[in-house]
This record gives structure tokens, C-alpha cells and sequence, in this order.
């Protein structure tokens, strides 16, 4: 069974941009003006970026009004989730979390566990941290975060268990988790050659990484079977068995000795992204709804490229980096801008109700596209609600990197190999992952982590890493197109 989007009231189909607006519109608690603006945009996919920007300004104001919204929105968002035969998608999960649908198969590491640790880079993480946050490649607090985990380089994970949803995704923390000696619950699709390499990695590791299998009559015990046997029959199809997905995160977290992370990683591209994020959606409203504060933690690894509040120290340092380039800079720029490009950054600042002083992130690339904005924007709603709800949540802004996605688009790597020129870091996937990962450790280990804090920003802006997005000293939309052009070298080489 997959996923349709209906109206609650007539039964029928709706398109995504509708199911979009009708989100988004009902989280407009008290701003009527911004209520018919998203319901009355005429060019959506002209429009959107912008309505994101002004709904992030809104949800600024206050924690109060942002739990509002975001309440409201998740209200709507459920409403028009159904399987293909017509029936609530949570209706259908809440049933499958209470049943036995799926069994475990175990793979323990064999190899010594290894420190918690950011690749490519040796000593203090502090000094990573440092090095990021002077670059404006990070945000400030991951130096106390990388701080936690220096002046406690003996933390173990055991006893943790991170059910990582989509965890065989390239930027997801699995990996690091395992050689860290934690345990992973791995849910991703059928797919023996992937499920192959999962298992290998286990073994050659310091963890332990639990694999479902679908529950059915068998001739064989799940450990009596081969690595290559178990890969032929492990996995969870997202959009197909979520009700068995709800089921074994209910089987597992009644195990679990310490902490359960709901780990929720999963994109996939256009409409299907939304699909995805229903399911994640009602899986963290279940757990919201069954397992206690002291137990469960949220995970979720967010991106740069949105709309957000964030503190007025970000704007005001883009407007100082372009006031401080060096002379060079300054002539190149000048060059630039009768290309109407490296345009000085405009940072938007406003006031919450009780005058903290913010302004408006805004990274959002256009490329990305509608479902990408509307399937994040839910995500950081969750993130919220659960915040103030007083679960703890790690939602870690993770920087552009070099993925294998990326590197095999000739026009995306050129446009990666001329950002650095204005600002820009793409990271190595393994730098990021780790550092993400890093970050994940002080979260959950750290009892006296920010999470405690009680605003509209400090979730995804205390230990952000960017890559410099947030704090270029330009507007972004006029930098990609000429830093795609000063790429070009990179269009003839397979990686750079």
C-alpha cells in the first residue's frame, strides 16, 4: 500500500501543491494576511520560497505561537494522509505498532570500537569547532558540543539504540555509530546488494546492527542463516510496510536499556518526498504518544537550504564579511556585479514578542523544489513540538557535501568547485557524517544539552553546520550561477 493525499470532507485526490497550501495555511493561526497569501499564490512554484521566508518570520515571534502552528499544521498535514485503499495512514500505523509483524536478525562487530571522532581531522574536536565557527562554517555552539566530547573521550554508547530510518542513506549516521561501538536498528528497502554491504560493515565494526526481517513462517532460524541469506529477505519498504516499520519500533523500544533514538533520515526526490514524510511524521507522533520523555530521543539530520528564525548575530556578521573582504575581493566583485552577481547580503532582521533580536535565514534553493520545502517544514514542526513537549531532540544542521549524487551532476559540481570562492564549503561526505554524528553523541549523552532551552532558534541554529550558507557575506541566489561559471573546469574531470 502506498500513500494518496485526500480531502478529509469529500474522499477525492488531491494534488500535492493543494495538500501543500492547505498545510501550510492552517499554520497561520494569527496572521490572516499570510493565511491568503499561501492560499491565493497563483504561481506556486514562483511563489513558495518567498511564503516559507514569511511563514519562518511568523513562527519567530514566540515558542507559544510556534507550537501553535506547528500543531495545526501536523493536524492538517495527518488529515489528508491515506493508504491507496482509502483508510487514515496513522489508523492503519497505530494498528500496525500494536502488532507482531516483524522479526530480528543480529550482527555483531568483531573488531575493537573506535573513539568518537571527526574524520580527516586528529586532536581536540574543539579545535575543529573553532577552526568551522571562524570560517563561518558553523554556528558557535558546536564548540560546546565538540567540548562535551573532549572532556569525556570514554562515553559509550552502549545501552543506546538509534533505529535509524532510512539508515542505509549516505549521509546517515550509521555508520559512524556502529565503529563507535553503538547499536543501530536499520530500516531501509529490500535490497540484497545493499543489505550485503550494511552486514559487512557491522561485522568490520564495534557495534552490534539489528535488521528486520518480515515475520513469517520459516524452516530456518534468522541466526542460522548465512550473511548472504539474511541480505535476500532483511528490509522495510517505506511506503509499502509501514505498518511493519511501526511495529518493530514498538517491539524494540520496549528493550531498549537506556536511550531509544528515533533516528528520522529518509529523502527521496519530488512528491515522493512527501510520502515519505507522512510515514516518518506519524511514526515520531506515535512515539510522542507512547514512549516516555526520560526514554526516547529525536533525531533528525536538517538542512541548510530552507527558511528559518535565527539569532541577529548571523545577519550582522554578513553584513561584516562583506564590509572586510580584501581588496581582491572587492575589484572581483565589482567585475561580478554588472553580471548582477555577488550582490552584498540583505539580511532581514525583526523582533519576537518579547524583543529578542532575529533575523530570517533564508538559503532556499529553488532546484530543490516545492515538496522538498513542504516535507522539511513538517520536520522542524515535529522537532518543536516535541521540544516543548520536553523530549529531548537533536536537529542537526548538516552541511552541503560531496555526495555521489552530487559529484555525478556535471552541473553541481562545477557550481561545488566555485563556491569556496565566495564563502562556500562543500564537505567531504565523511567529514560531515561524522561531525553530524559527533554532534548526535553530545545530545544524547549530554544531560545538560541546549535541548533543555526554551526559544524558537536555538534547535536548529546552536551547533549548525552550514558550510558557510548562513553566513555568506552575499545574497545566495546571486553567487551560484557565477560560481557555477568559475567552475567549469570541474564539467571535465570525474571528481575534483
Amino acid at each position: 500500500m502506498s500513500i494518496r493525499f485526500l480531502d478529509p470532507n469529500t474522499g477525492k485526490d488531491i494534488r500535492s501543491t493543494e495538500f501543500a497550501r492547505r498545510t501550510l495555511a492552517s499554520a497561520c493561526i494569527d496572521n490572516q494576511n499570510l493565511r491568503e497569501n499561501i492560499s491565493g499564490a497563483t504561481d506556486w512554484r514562483k511563489w513558495y520560497i518567498r511564503l516559507y521566508g514569511d511563514l519562518s518570520v511568523e513562527e519567530g515571534k514566540s515558542p507559544e505561537l510556534l507550537a501553535k502552528m506547528a500543531a495545526a499544521g501536523l493536524s492538517q498535514f495527518h488529515a489528508h494522509l491515506s493508504t491507496t485503499a482509502g483508510e487514515p495512514l496513522s489508523n492503519v500505523m497505530t494498528m500496525g505498532f500494536a502488532s507482531q509483524l516483524v522479526e530480528t536478525a543480529v550482527i555483531q562487530g568483531s573488531v575493537a570500537k573506535e573513539p568518537i571522532a571527526v574524520a580527516r581531522h586528529n586532536g581536540p574536536l574543539e579545535k575543529v569547532a573553532e577552526s568551522w565557527d571562524e570560517s563561518g562554517w558553523a554556528e558557535p555552539g558546536l564548540k560546546e558540543s565538540f567540548r562535551f566530547l573532549d572532556q569525556n573521550p570514554n562515553l559509550a554508547l552502549d545501552g543506546n539504540l538509534l533505529f535509524a530510518v532510512a539508515g542505509a542513506a549516505e549521509f546517515a549516521p550509521t555508520e559512524h555509530w556502529l565503529k563507535w561501538g553503538g547499536e543501530v536498528a536499520v530500516v531501509a528497502r529490500n535490497n540484497p546488494a545493499t543489505w550485503e554491504s550494511l552486514i559487512a560493515l557491522a561485522r568490520n565494526s564495534g557495534g552490534k546492527m539489528l535488521i528486520p526481517v518480515v515475520r513469517e513462517d520459516r524452516t530456518t532460524s534468522l541466526s542460522d542463516l548465512s550473511d548472504y541469506e539474511l541480505a535476500q529477505i532483511a528490509g522495510l519498504n517505506l511506503l509499502e510496510q509501514y505498518s511493519e516499520i511501526a511495529s518493530w519500533m514498538n517491539d524494540l523500544y520496549s528493550k531498549v536499556e537506556k536511550k531509544f533514538i528515533l533516528g528520522l533520515y529518509v529523502y527521496t526526490p519530488k512528491i515522493d518526498h512527501i510520502r515519505v514524510q507522512g510515514v516518518q511524521e506519524t511514526l515520531a507522533s506515535l512515539a510522542m504518544e507512547n514512549f516516555s520523555k526520560e526514554k526516547l530521543v529525536f533525531s533528525w539530520l536538517a538542512t541548510p537550504t530552507d527558511s528559518t528564525p535565527g539569532p541577529a548575530s548571523i545577519g550582522a556578521d554578513q553584513l561584516a564579511r562583506f564590509q572586510n573582504r580584501s581588496p581582491g575581493r572587492i575589484i572581483r566583485d565589482s567585475f561580478l556585479g554588472l553580471l548582477s552577481a555577488a550582490r552584498p547580503a540583505k539580511p532581514k532582521f525583526f523582533e519576537s514578542e518579547t524583543g529578542e533580536k532575529l533575523m530570517l535565514v533564508d538559503a532556499s534553493v529553488q532546484q530543490q523544489g516545492p515538496s522538498y520545502s513542504f516535507s522539511k517544514r513538517t520536520q522542524r514542526w515535529r522537532a518543536y513540538l516535541a521540544h516543548y513537549a520536553g523530549f529531548r531532540v537533536s536537529y542537526q544542521i548538516s552541511p552541503p557535501a560531496r555526495t555521489n549524487s552530487v559529484l555525478r551532476h556535471k552541473i553541481l559540481r562545477a557550481s561545488y568547485l566555485g563556491a569556496p570562492l565566495f564563502g562556500i564549503k562543500p564537505f567531504e561526505v565523511d567529514v560531515a557524517k561524522s561531525a553530524s554524528a559527533a554532534a548526535l553523541a553530545r545530545d544524547v549523552l549530554d544531560p545538560t544539552a541546549y535541548s533543555n532551552k526554551n526559544t524558537t532558534t536555538d534547535l536548529q541554529c546552536f551547533s549548525a553546520i552550514h558550510g558557510g550558507l548562513w553566513r555568506l557575506a552575499y545574497q545566495n541566489r546571486s553567487v551560484w550561477v557565477v560560481a557555477t561559471l568559475l567552475g567549469l573546469p570541474a564539467l571535465f574531470r570525474r571528481g575534483y
